[in-house]
């Protein structure tokens, strides 16, 4: 087997990312294409990027069959605004908050059961929010090939941190596996597709950040003492709060796919699943039932609906209710 041979290969396993419908109409074309690049370059062997690219553009065709560009770069925006604004205020409220220092000093051993934290921060969740900020900027200024691999790396951050924190060199405690979770689930939403505008993006960046800073303000943040990692998810967003908020943005995103308008709805109803999660974790934290139950199934329900409306609006089929006539 000679080297072509091995190449094209490889190269053709990496395509299997893609559809097989797909595969069948432009596989070979892009075979071609791949292999003529290497023999220009002198290579035998596919470069790492260009099998991660493929993969990633596999994955995107894959999702493509079943939401159109549209509700993808909708999504897309909304995940990377909410993530850049959650981990702004994330490391300002919770990572740094400066104006507890003197608190934290005083209050050590309650404050962690460590004897140190990571560096001047709270916890290394600073990472993960600097990676999210850094991706947010390249996405502005267009750069949203690498905005991709700052979101990886953002997933990636987010299933290592607690990894890392478990090693008995470290000194600090990682970032609620819900923080976690929730910016990891973000940047997921934020590689399916890309912002259509780079000012829609700013603006919605900056009204979620204001809110959330306002949010935190009014329930007393400024104060001298630390409020804890988890403050946002128990007290701001509690079960209870978070589930009445997802409920009135599914039947938002219902009424937007009633009106024909399929695609608001979509992006609406998928931009709520990492509210979602955070949400039953949070139930299945505190072990509740009863109304919780019920809001589960209600939600699930209308997030079903949301989602079938923008599918068959968008599939040219239509249902059509009529009144039956009895009279016969």
């Amino acid at each position: 087997m000679g080297v072509s041979t091995i190449l094209e290969h490889q190269y053709r396993r990496t395509l299997r990312w893609y559809p097989s419908s797909w595969r069948a109409e432009h596989e070979d074309a892009v075979i071609g294409t791949l292999l003529d690049v290497a023999e220009g370059e002198n290579r035998s062997r596919p470069r790492l990027g260009e099998q991660l690219n493929l993969a990633a553009n596999g994955l995107l065709t894959r999702i493509g069959i079943f939401l159109p560009a549209g509700v993808r770069d909708g999504v897309a925006a909304v995940a990377l605004a909410t993530g850049a604004a959650f981990a702004t205020v994330y490391f300002v409220f919770m990572d740094w908050a400066p104006w507890t220092a003197a608190w934290r000093a005083t209050n050590r051993a309650t404050f962690l059961p460590s004897s140190h934290d990571f560096g001047p921060f709270v916890n290394p969740g600073v990472v993960l929010c600097a990676l999210w900020v850094l991706g947010f900027l390249l996405a502005v200024l267009g750069r949203y090939r690498i905005t991709r691999i700052f979101m990886v790396m953002a997933i990636l951050a987010s299933l290592a941190i607690p990894v890392v924190s478990q090693l008995p060199f470290a000194g600090w405690v990682s970032p609620s596996s819900t923080n976690l979770g929730f910016l990891g689930l973000l940047a997921a939403l934020s590689l399916v597709g890309t912002p259509p505008s780079r000012i829609r993006l700013v603006v919605g960046t900056g009204i979620a950040l204001a809110a959330l800073v306002a949010i935190y303000a009014q329930n007393g943040v400024f104060g001298r003492f630390y409020m804890g990692d988890r403050y946002f998810w128990w007290q701001i967003a509690g079960s209870t709060n978070l589930g009445q908020l997802l409920v009135a943005g599914f039947l938002v995103a219902i009424g937007f796919g009633l009106a024909g308008r399929g695609v608001t709805a979509a992006v609406i109803a998928i931009s709520t699943l990492p509210w979602a999660a955070a949400w039953l974790v949070g139930v299945v934290v505190n072990d509740r039932t009863g109304v919780s139950t019920i809001g589960g199934a209600a939600l699930l329900i209308a997030g079903f609906v949301a989602v079938s409306i923008a599918v068959l609006k968008r599939s040219g089929f239509e249902i059509v209710i009529r009144r039956r006539d009895d009279s016969r």
